[in-house]
């Protein structure tokens, strides 16, 4: 039974795009109709999607009312190098906590080239779709350079245990030459004392030998 949806990705999710059963999908609705079974549980059943069988609240205010006569647009003038409209809501710069900077020209253009919109219908959706694309856009980037964040300390926490380790394991090594260095003028002190010892033997014995040929001939003559 053909089944008719409303597909976007989800505006709180990890990415701004997504492709599922040969469809680009993004921060907007898209209306998909005369859909099988098999390719409509499959959207409903993605996680990275958002789905539902009625229109939306909001879905036809993506794009700009244009009454007769009148030319579509938004009510901001395109940037004179893109022809991209911007944001009326957003700081010419935006700073993040981490340090981390991007003009806003440079986030629109992100974001338009994430839309996968042409120029005309980025220009031509509601304003306040489009401010509604890009602070999903700036709040995904808070969140990853918050993350990339989370990730340097943990280095700079790795590395300074890291370090830790190090001075210790060079301060052994100050100990291990030290006993090196004491152990060997022990072994050159003992080897020294073994010379002193084996001379002072001979020495003994030398004296020892005169001593005892002399008390022999005494006993000889008063036999």
């Amino acid at each position: 039974m053909a089944k008719n949806l409303y597909v976007r990705v989800k505006p709180k999710g990890p990415v701004t795009t997504f492709h599922r059963c040969g469809i680009k999908f993004g921060l907007l609705w898209v209306p998909l109709t005369d859909l099988d079974d098999a390719t409509a549980e499959r959207l409903e059943n993605e996680q990275m999607l958002e789905t539902s069988e009625e229109k939306p609240e909001g879905f036809d205010d993506q794009v700009e009312e244009t009454p007769a006569g009148e030319a579509a647009g938004s009510t901001l003038t395109p940037d004179a190098e893109t022809g991209l409209v911007g944001s009326g809501l957003l700081p010419s710069l935006i700073r993040y906590d981490t340090g981390f900077e991007i003009t806003l020209g440079d986030l629109v253009q992100e974001v338009h080239t994430a839309s996968g919109l042409s120029v005309g219908d980025w220009n031509d959706l509601a304003d306040q779709a489009r401010e509604t694309l890009l602070q999903v856009y700036v709040d995904q980037l808070n969140k990853h350079h918050d993350e990339m964040a989370a990730l340097f300390k943990d280095l700079k926490d790795v590395e300074t245990v890291r370090d830790g380790l190090q001075d210790k394991v060079n301060e052994l090594d100050s100990q291990v030459g030290k006993l090196q260095g004491e152990v060997t003028t022990l072994e050159s002190e003992l080897k020294k004392a073994q010379g002193e010892l084996i001379a002072a033997n001979e020495k003994l014995a030398a004296t020892a030998q005169p001593a005892a040929a002399a008390k022999t001939t005494t006993k000889a003559k008063a036999k």
